[in-house]
């Protein structure tokens, strides 16, 4: 009998050792200059895992080779995807593909290193003409093969034609539809985005001032021609003979600053117009937020009354406005959001381009 006692004593004994071996050989485990993870008693081999990671503050990628020893001071090759590890084991966000191109899942959207501008989707840089959204609006940017944001003047190939085209040197849009004045001469810059030069001085005020026709609010030329635009391009489309009946002295073309002060006219129309919608998205910003906040609040006092009352009517109808109210504040809040969403959504004019068009077409003639 005491020989059985003896061997279960030893038995147990053994067990509870083994018991504390494997709890002990759970997580990190150093073995000389090597690291090991232990999960369950048993080392993680051959394989990729997120853990936590003190030094940094959050989980880390490490990953094992087939005898569990963590990899570090190297680069490895798991699924088509190279990795490098730092000399602690950790795994770098990027990689290289099967194709030996960098991917970096780290970077997302406009990056900007070295004073260089590029835009990363699905975690590399993209390249060539792209229409992307910007803090401006939406426009089109170029990227060069290295995914660098080009800027300035440059000739470029879109729809298998090459164009001369411009780059604003702040922001990197293609500047379309508009004149502008770059390193001291005029540009005129057509729907495409192509260009030509536009010759001649700027006018004066005076000078302004003799171009409008003050009953019909059109532009005419200094010798009384009248011409029409086309709204795009701002390219004559016809001219209409001067006033007086006679034919002009330049054969009815129009001087250069005939051409300048169209645009200016249009330039004009539009930023008053955009200061306008500019105060009202700053009034309807802070109305989308602060009334469903107030709805919410009045319905959460009314609530919290009926229910102090322990009156059941009371409870119904004020449950019944809670609901109600708090409805309307997600409607108020989210509608100006998608309004806004859908104006920026690519191949769509902005909202400021939309009441500026609507504006010229249908109280500013041209």
């Amino acid at each position: 009998m005491k020989r059985i006692s003896k061997l279960f004593v030893f038995s147990v004994t053994i067990f509870i050792c083994f018991s504390l071996n494997v709890q002990a050989k759970d997580g990190w485990i150093q073995d000389g200059d090597v690291w090991y993870y232990y999960q369950n008693g048993s080392k993680v081999k051959n394989k990729c895992k997120e853990i936590y990671y003190g030094a940094i503050g959050r989980n880390a990628w490490f990953c094992f080779d087939e005898q569990g020893i963590m990899l570090s001071n190297t680069e490895e090759t798991f699924n088509g995807k190279t990795y490098s590890f730092d000399e602690n084991g950790v795994r770098s966000e990027s990689y290289y593909d099967k194709n030996g191109v960098l991917i970096d899942s780290s970077k997302s959207g406009w990056v900007q290193m070295d004073d260089v501008w590029y835009y990363y989707k699905s975690g590399k840089p993209v390249t060539g003409l792209k229409t992307l959204e910007y803090s401006g609006g939406s426009g089109k940017f170029y990227f060069n093969d290295d995914g660098q944001m080009e800027v300035g003047f440059m000739t470029i190939e879109i729809k298998g034609k090459e164009l001369d085209v411009y780059f604003d040197e702040e922001v990197g849009y293609m500047v379309t539809n508009t004149t502008r004045q770059i390193d001291g001469e005029t540009y005129r810059f057509y729907k495409d985005g192509s260009y030509e030069e536009a010759t001649g001085e700027t006018l004066s005020d005076d000078e302004e001032d003799d171009y409008i026709d003050e009953d019909e609010d059109e532009l005419i030329d200094e010798d009384d021609t009248d011409y029409d635009f086309d709204d795009d391009t701002d390219a004559i489309i016809s001219s209409g003979g001067n006033s007086s009946g006679g034919s002009s002295s330049n054969g009815g073309k129009p001087t250069e600053s005939t051409y300048k002060y169209n645009s200016k006219i249009k330039k004009n129309s539009c930023e008053s117009v955009n200061n306008v919608i500019d105060f009202l998205m700053a009034l309807l910003d802070g109305i989308h937020i602060f009334i469903p906040i107030i709805l919410i609040l009045m319905g959460s006092i009314d609530l919290t009354k009926s229910v102090l009352s322990s009156d059941e009517k009371m409870m119904k109808m004020a449950t019944s406005s809670f609901i109600k109210r708090c409805l309307a504040a997600v409607i108020v809040f989210f509608v100006p959001v998608i309004v806004e969403l859908l104006f920026s959504l690519p191949g769509l004019p902005s909202i400021k381009s939309s009441v500026c068009s609507i504006i010229r077409h249908y109280f500013i003639s041209f």
